[in-house]
């Protein structure tokens, strides 16, 4: 007679010392099915007669059945969003890719640390010593601070080891975390609060250090600060929050190049910086209280300060409503070369508008809003407008127009395959157009106007006209 097994959960436990693991979900029984004591024979069985000879279909042993087939390895995590076991990868293949890969890896280094001086043997030696490490043991700052480099150092190794095995990674980054490289102290900061969604965080060991970094009085961490601030927003100290957030717009001003080790974080919490501080302002009078900046400021702050493409289209909007024409063009402009397709189209729409004298052509001083509208330029005008007035010819902006709304298209704005078609029909070009209108047959939301000009297009005295929806200049998202 076999002794009584306990639970898997009672197994795991037994083999990581701290409590607080968790496992996948899935991994548990369900809470509406408790386990208990007592056997409990399911209905559907049927008592069968004892028999010594087994028969063809009796159920395996398990150990058959492990032989049969592979055991799938869970990863297992703490409550603080820690690795919990050594990589369980393959140590070979690890071992392998350093020795292929090593050498292009390290050719990275420089770009990533170039004042320090890590050459290619220390970098296979600390690379050796981190797989080494990885598969024999939990992640700890021990296994960090005892290679033959300091923990920065190691972590960009690590950083560059790619050897495809996500554990060596999470085990990599949990243990530089605990030796304080503030990298990894931010990266297992945003795990966390990414894993906890929706609740209150706790205090861990990881947010502890990172509120010390980011409050500190000299030498303050920028991604520590940007990941404090979620952590007060999540904790509803909105204040504090605000406070901080202001205090890293004052810090980080978009001359600054910030160290290359540091640019994965820095910058990639910079880019929702401005939404996350609208979304604090809203809070904030919810509250009675406000913030030191307008909601025009921020705006203003990122599209001009910081060229942030986001915002680039709600500050030429913003611009388009105090009748600066001169800044709508600058701001949409730059967020178009910035690829954004649906910049690159309300662009084409400004040079479209400006081609038919319902806009100023740009040095114009002597517009009349309406006295161009439908006028033609012919050789003469243009060479007045040119010589003595400063300003390019209609034809010009037309051939700006179209090349844009082109641009647009090949990034994706299907729209503006509606627009070329019309336009190129308008102007006595059909197949040209025809071959544009074929591309615009997956808008959905226009489709009364394609069955429109599919019925009209062989019509000979059809002069389609681009719609005023789809010649909008203000932006379409929402910030």
């Amino acid at each position: 007679m076999s002794l009584y097994r306990s639970s898997n959960f009672l197994r795991r436990c037994r083999l990581h010392p701290r409590p607080e693991i968790f496992l996948p979900t899935g991994s548990f029984p369900s809470p509406t099915h408790p386990t208990t004591n007592h056997y409990q024979r399911p209905a559907s069985l049927k008592v069968q007669p004892f028999h010594t000879t087994p028969s063809h279909h009796a159920a395996r042993a398990p150990s058959v059945h492990y032989g049969k087939r592979k055991i799938k390895k869970s990863i297992a995590f703490t409550r603080e969003a820690l690795f919990a076991s050594r990589a369980v990868g393959d140590k070979v293949k690890s071992l392998e890719w350093l020795d292929t890969e090593g050498n292009n890896a390290w050719l990275h280094m420089g770009r990533l640390d170039p004042k320090g001086k890590v050459t290619l043997s220390q970098f296979k030696e600390v690379g050796r010593a981190l797989i080494e490490s990885a598969y024999e043991g939990v992640p700890s700052a021990e296994a960090i601070r005892s290679l033959p480099a300091d923990p920065d150092k190691v972590w960009l190794v690590g950083q560059l080891m790619q050897t495809g095995d996500k554990t060596f990674s999470l085990w990599h980054a949990t243990s530089c975390a605990l030796a304080g490289v503030k990298q990894a102290l931010c990266l297992i900061g945003m795990s966390y609060l990414t894993q906890t969604e929706g609740s209150y965080p706790m205090r861990t060991r990881i947010l502890d250090r990172i509120e010390d970094l980011a409050l500190r009085d000299h030498d303050r961490d920028i991604g520590a600060m940007a990941v404090h601030v979620k952590v007060l927003i999540r904790r509803e100290q909105y204040e504090e929050a605000m406070k901080l957030l202001e205090q890293i717009i004052a810090n980080v001003s978009p001359s600054k190049v910030p160290e290359a080790s540091s640019i994965n974080f820095e910058v990639s919490f910079m880019p929702d910086i401005w939404q996350e501080y609208l979304s604090l302002k809203e809070k904030l009078n919810q509250r009675g209280r406000d913030s030191s900046l307008t909601r025009e400021e921020v705006i203003r702050m990122a599209a001009v300060d910081y060229l942030d493409a986001r915002y680039l289209g709600t500050y030429a909007s913003m611009m388009l409503e105090k009748g600066d024409l001169e800044a709508y063009e600058q701001s949409i402009h730059q967020a178009a070369m910035a690829g954004q397709q649906v910049a690159c189209r309300k662009l084409a729409n400004f040079y479209y508008l400006t081609s038919q004298g319902l806009l100023p052509r740009r040095g114009d001083k002597k517009f009349v809003p309406g006295a161009g509208v439908g006028k033609k330029e012919n050789s003469l005008t243009e060479f007045v407008s040119t010589v003595f007035r400063g300003v390019s010819p209609l034809r010009y902006y037309h051939q700006l127009a179209l090349q844009w709304y082109e641009l647009s298209l090949r990034l994706g704005n299907e729209s503006s395959a509606i627009i070329l078609a019309i336009l190129y029909r308008s102007a006595g070009q059909a197949d040209t157009g025809a071959k544009y209108l074929e591309e615009a047959q997956t808008v959905p939301h226009h489709q009364k106007l394609l069955d429109e000009l599919k019925q009209s297009w062989d019509k000979s005295d059809y002069m389609p006209e681009v719609p005023d929806e789809l010649l909008s200049l203000h932006d379409e998202s929402e910030t």
